[in-house]
């Protein structure tokens, strides 16, 4: 193991942000665990990654107050209630949720957002030059997660407002300023005080959206509580957010540098879900995520004591060419021929954290590139290094000015 924190904590030094990986390529070659800081170590190989994630007792601590990586925090005071539970409460909140993400539900979804696709390219294609992120990738998931939920599209500035403080907030908070960890809990009390109005109204009138399915969802005599109700609906907004706008992103900056990938996929619209996967693996929106050891563990050789933890660099996990041959080339051909067997990617992480909103955030990608490439099919980028945002877990750029006709 590298016991010199130094090279691993490289990973949140901002002048790598425009492109991390050949850090990361360093980061695997250099050793299997690296030390971090105090009981804090980091793994960046698909294999080890992915064996915390599929094992039930490395988990997020806050249960039993043991994360180092917010010493004393307990489960209630993170935002998202589902990102802060171990089973059996993060099982028993798992199934409660997907009750009310049922198929005819996602159908519902996928219209939504098919018409919200069509709008937004209205008025773009109508201005001709845009930022892509104001345009496109920030509004489309921002209006469907309220919609979803049945905020009023009036309030959508305030969510996405309170949203921007809650996601910078979700970084570790040694990277954060006291102002910045401030702005982070007064935007969930706001958001807390908002969404119970909406709670209460909707229990007296099931209006048919998804927050009236969460409030009436229940397991033989179990209910949401209130302040899991709150906690999801933070949840939805934050991840459903950032996880669809950054994808977004990175997957026309991907394809805006493989000029030749875009070619074969404006040939043929079938490989927009392989284009799609790919993206998620060859620059996902989530660099990295995070557990702790639940019970002593062992990995790579090294042993976990109880309340260690472990970041895992999803990231450079999902271009370990021990997972995935020529993992720096993007190849929409890994997820196209079956035959190839390309290994799960870690995006959306895996085991029983695996993300719920997955499915979802793969819909809006998939419908709006279908829908660029039928309406805006010369769409072109106008830089080739685009300014990234000032976040550590989340990836995405600031800006995309792009031109596009009809």
């Amino acid at each position: 193991m590298t016991t010199a924190p130094k090279l691993a904590l490289e990973v949140f030094n901002p002048e790598h942000r425009v492109n991390p990986y050949p850090l990361y390529a360093t980061l695997r070659e250099a050793d299997r665990i690296h030390s971090l800081a105090p009981r804090i170590y980091l793994a960046s190989h698909h294999a080890d990654c992915n064996k915390v994630l599929l094992d039930p007792l490395w988990g997020h601590g806050y249960n039993d107050r043991i994360s180092p990586f917010r010493p004393g925090v307990g489960r209630d005071d993170v935002p998202g209630s589902m990102l802060g539970m171990d089973p059996p409460d993060h099982t028993r909140l798992h199934r409660l949720v997907s009750k009310a993400f049922k198929p005819q539900k996602i159908q519902e979804m996928y219209a939504l957002t098919e018409r919200i696709v069509d709008e937004l390219l209205d008025a773009a294609l109508e201005a001709g030059e845009v930022d892509l992120v104001t345009a496109l990738n920030s509004p489309l998931p921002m209006r469907l997660v309220c919609g979803m939920i049945g905020v009023p599209m009036a309030d959508v500035p305030v969510f996405q407002k309170w949203s921007t403080a809650i996601v910078r907030g979700v970084d570790p908070d040694f990277l954060l300023s006291p102002e910045e960890i401030t702005a982070r809990y007064e935007a969930e009390e706001a958001f807390e005080q908002y969404f119970k109005g909406l709670a209460e109204e909707r229990r007296e009138h099931h209006r048919g959206d998804l927050l009236s399915d969460l409030v009436a969802a229940r397991e033989n005599s179990d209910l949401l509580s209130e302040h899991e109700l709150h906690e999801i609906g933070a949840m939805l907004m934050v991840a459903g957010h950032e996880t669809t706008m950054n994808g977004l992103g990175m997957m026309m900056t991907a394809l805006h540098r493989n000029p030749g990938q875009l070619e074969l996929l404006k040939a043929d619209p079938d490989l927009v879900p392989a284009a799609v996967e790919e993206a998620l693996r060859y620059d996902p929106p989530i660099q990295f995520t995070s557990r702790v050891a639940l019970q002593d563990r062992e990995l790579a050789g090294h042993t976990f004591e109880r309340g260690d933890g472990i970041v895992l660099v999803i990231a450079a996990a999902n271009r370990d060419p021990a997972a995935f041959p020529d993992p720096e080339t993007f190849d929409m051909a890994r997820y196209k021929d079956r035959a190839r067997n390309a290994p799960r990617h870690l995006t959306f992480s895996n085991g029983p954290h695996h993300c719920l909103g997955a499915q979802l955030a793969r819909m809006e990608m998939n419908i709006a590139l279908r829908a660029l490439l039928t309406r805006a099919p010369d769409l072109k980028l106008l830089t080739d290094e685009p300014p990234y945002r000032d976040l550590y877990l989340f990836r995405g750029p600031l800006s995309l000015p792009a031109r596009m006709r009809p």
